[in-house]
Protein backbone atom coordinates (compact mmCIF):
# COMPACT_ATOMS: atom_id res chain seq x y z
CA UNK A 1 0.00 0.00 0.00
CA UNK A 2 1.30 3.31 -1.08
CA UNK A 3 1.73 6.22 1.33
CA UNK A 4 -1.15 9.34 0.83
CA UNK A 5 1.14 12.33 -0.26
CA UNK A 6 -0.43 15.66 1.92
CA UNK A 7 2.33 18.01 0.12
CA UNK A 8 0.67 21.63 -0.21
CA UNK A 9 -3.12 20.69 1.59
CA UNK A 10 -4.21 22.34 4.39
CA UNK A 11 -4.92 21.02 7.72
CA UNK A 12 -7.03 22.92 10.68
CA UNK A 13 -6.42 20.44 13.95
CA UNK A 14 -8.93 21.72 17.00
CA UNK A 15 -7.20 21.21 20.29
CA UNK A 16 -3.53 21.30 18.96
CA UNK A 17 -2.14 22.02 22.60
CA UNK A 18 -1.91 18.94 24.12
CA UNK A 19 -2.99 15.75 23.94
CA UNK A 20 -4.08 13.71 20.93
CA UNK A 21 -4.48 17.23 19.00
CA UNK A 22 -1.08 17.98 19.31
CA UNK A 23 0.21 14.77 17.92
CA UNK A 24 -1.84 14.93 15.09
CA UNK A 25 -0.66 18.29 14.10
CA UNK A 26 3.00 17.78 14.65
CA UNK A 27 2.75 14.08 12.04
CA UNK A 28 0.25 16.46 9.59
CA UNK A 29 3.38 18.78 9.58
CA UNK A 30 6.27 16.52 9.66
CA UNK A 31 3.97 15.24 6.24
CA UNK A 32 3.71 17.99 4.83
CA UNK A 33 0.93 20.04 5.30
CA UNK A 34 0.42 23.01 6.23
CA UNK A 35 -1.21 23.10 9.66
CA UNK A 36 -3.01 25.44 11.47
CA UNK A 37 -3.27 24.34 15.01
CA UNK A 38 -6.10 25.92 17.36
CA UNK A 39 -6.42 26.82 21.11
CA UNK A 40 -9.04 28.33 23.05
CA UNK A 41 -6.21 31.39 24.31
CA UNK A 42 -3.53 33.53 23.09
CA UNK A 43 -1.21 31.39 25.39
CA UNK A 44 -2.28 28.18 24.09
CA UNK A 45 -1.73 29.58 20.25
CA UNK A 46 1.34 30.92 21.02
CA UNK A 47 2.45 27.49 22.55
CA UNK A 48 1.03 25.77 19.22
CA UNK A 49 3.17 28.24 17.10
CA UNK A 50 6.18 27.23 18.43
CA UNK A 51 6.02 23.57 18.36
CA UNK A 52 5.10 24.33 14.45
CA UNK A 53 7.44 26.65 14.11
CA UNK A 54 10.20 24.43 12.14
CA UNK A 55 7.56 23.86 9.68
CA UNK A 56 6.96 26.50 6.76
CA UNK A 57 3.18 27.78 6.54
CA UNK A 58 2.57 26.00 10.11
CA UNK A 59 0.96 28.15 12.68
CA UNK A 60 -1.07 28.56 15.66
CA UNK A 61 -4.51 30.36 16.36
CA UNK A 62 -6.98 31.54 18.34
CA UNK A 63 -10.50 30.00 17.80
CA UNK A 64 -13.85 29.09 19.38
CA UNK A 65 -14.94 25.62 17.77
CA UNK A 66 -18.74 26.47 18.88
CA UNK A 67 -18.44 29.32 16.24
CA UNK A 68 -18.89 27.96 12.96
CA UNK A 69 -18.70 31.64 11.34
CA UNK A 70 -15.11 32.05 12.94
CA UNK A 71 -13.84 28.69 11.58
CA UNK A 72 -15.14 30.06 8.46
CA UNK A 73 -13.48 33.34 8.60
CA UNK A 74 -10.06 31.74 9.89
CA UNK A 75 -10.08 29.49 7.10
CA UNK A 76 -10.53 32.40 4.40
CA UNK A 77 -8.04 34.65 6.30
CA UNK A 78 -5.46 31.84 6.23
CA UNK A 79 -5.88 30.21 2.99
CA UNK A 80 -7.20 33.03 1.03
CA UNK A 81 -10.56 30.65 -0.18
CA UNK A 82 -13.84 29.55 1.22
CA UNK A 83 -13.69 25.72 2.57
CA UNK A 84 -15.26 23.46 0.33
CA UNK A 85 -15.90 19.47 -0.24
CA UNK A 86 -13.53 18.17 -2.40
CA UNK A 87 -14.35 14.98 -4.79
CA UNK A 88 -10.74 13.20 -3.14
CA UNK A 89 -11.04 11.59 -0.76
CA UNK A 90 -10.74 13.18 2.86
CA UNK A 91 -10.84 12.76 6.30
CA UNK A 92 -12.70 15.47 9.13
CA UNK A 93 -10.83 14.82 12.32
CA UNK A 94 -12.46 16.10 15.33
CA UNK A 95 -10.62 16.58 18.57
CA UNK A 96 -10.06 13.91 21.03
CA UNK A 97 -12.06 16.20 23.35
CA UNK A 98 -15.48 15.79 21.46
CA UNK A 99 -17.69 14.04 22.34
CA UNK A 100 -18.43 12.70 19.11
CA UNK A 101 -15.15 11.77 16.96
CA UNK A 102 -16.15 11.52 13.00
CA UNK A 103 -14.28 10.28 9.86
CA UNK A 104 -15.98 10.85 6.92
CA UNK A 105 -15.57 9.44 3.34
CA UNK A 106 -17.42 11.51 0.53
Amino acid sequence: MSEIQFEGQVALITGATRGIGAAIALELAQRGLKVIGTATTEDGAAKIHQALAAFPGCCGRVLNVTDAAAAVALSRKLTGCRPRRSNRRSASLRSAASNSPEVSDP
